[in-house]
């Protein structure tokens, strides 16, 4: 059983897919994502995601095999968007 913070958090994830580089976790979902109690879950992981500064993408199975060439293009796309805010801190002297 994982330990649990005051916020009820789990203390760690399995990430689908994930690129530290960026902080950006991808989520492939499948039907069992559609019950009330894994959307529930899934709310609580990005919620500890997010407040790790990660940014997380979420698709499901089947827009994954219909249509990947978007699932792609919006990956790509927050890849970008991640590069361009990344900010360089000046080094001291």
């Amino acid at each position: 059983m994982p330990k649990i913070n005051q916020e009820h958090l789990p203390t760690h994830y399995k990430i689908d897919i994930a690129l530290p580089q960026y902080c950006l976790a991808i989520e492939i979902d499948g039907n069992s994502h559609c019950a009330l109690s894994r959307q529930e879950q899934d709310r609580k992981k990005e919620k500890f995601l997010s407040l790790h500064g990660w940014t997380v993408l979420r698709f499901s199975n089947q827009e994954v095999i219909s249509d990947p060439e978007r699932c792609q293009q919006t990956i790509m796309s927050t890849i970008l968007k991640l590069k361009m805010s990344i900010i360089i801190l000046p080094t001291e002297y």
